[in-house]
């Protein structure tokens, strides 16, 4: 048995990684690598088998204006062919949330958040 979680991804998600894997210059190993995604699941994804879109999620976007501008940079990252870790993406996360006005301060400005 496998000691590791298996991540949750939506459809739009696997869309999205479908479309910038056709755009990648590299082989798919590369991008998994690149993206921390099992190069298996990408290679499932392009074949055409997505995943279920399920309604009760674990990964629903709280805040899609959060998502848009983060996956807008993902993308100039990926037209730069600069590799794009989870770390890189927090950092992303963290300052669109800043710029959006969702943090202020180190702490949460948004109600829903702290419950």
């Amino acid at each position: 048995m496998s000691s590791k979680t298996h991540s949750i991804y939506s459809v739009k998600e696997a869309k999205r990684h479908v479309i910038a894997l056709e755009r990648w210059a590299g082989i798919i190993r590369s991008y998994a690598k690149a993206v921390g995604i099992p190069e298996s699941t990408l290679r499932l994804w392009t074949s055409g088998k997505l995943p279920e879109n399920s309604k009760n999620s674990a990964k629903q976007i709280m805040h899609p204006e959060l998502d848009v501008e983060v996956y807008s940079k993902y993308e100039e990252r990926l037209a730069q062919l600069k590799p794009t870790r989870d770390f890189d993406l927090q950092r992303m996360a963290l300052a669109a949330a800043v710029k959006l006005g969702h943090w202020k301060d180190g702490w949460r400005s948004l109600e829903s958040d702290v419950e």
